[in-house]
């Protein structure tokens, strides 16, 4: 089955994700996080078809930020990790966050930045799930 990996601690965009996934694709077509720590895991347990990645969100219980990670950055640490791990699967990194060195750090790990302030930016995350669900049909 194709499945998202959605990765936020704001239940609410959690909520307006899911709900939306669910109307168009059917239940079960992703797997929810609260922070990297879990995320990881899962990512190392089963298969994806892409990932969705806030940039502001907790390490978890196992992680620990290293003394040259910037503070605010932990979705950044965590997309390195998830490199580690994985270095082709899609990313979408959805965050509030709209800075142009983020940004191209983002790029250098072969993920995708949508800002969620941008107007269209929910659509636009929609274009690259159906765009990554599809292509495993």
């Amino acid at each position: 089955m194709n499945k998202i990996l959605i990765a936020d601690e704001e239940k609410w965009f959690l909520e307006a994700v899911t709900d939306r996934i669910d109307a168009e694709y059917g239940m079960n077509h992703y797997d929810f996080v609260l922070n990297g720590s879990d995320a990881l895991e899962l990512l190392n347990k089963s298969n994806y078809k892409m990932i969705i990645l806030d940039m502001m969100m907790p390490l978890g219980k196992d992680l620990e930020l290293p003394e040259n990670e910037p503070n605010l950055m932990f979705g950044i640490y965590i997309l390195r990790l998830i490199r580690n791990i994985n270095r082709s699967i899609p990313v979408v990194c959805y965050t509030i966050l709209d800075d142009n060195v983020l940004k191209k750090q983002i790029k250098d790990l072969d993920a995708i930045h949508i800002c969620k302030l941008d107007d269209n930016s929910f659509d636009n995350l929609f274009r690259n799930i159906k765009k990554y669900l599809n292509d495993g049909k």
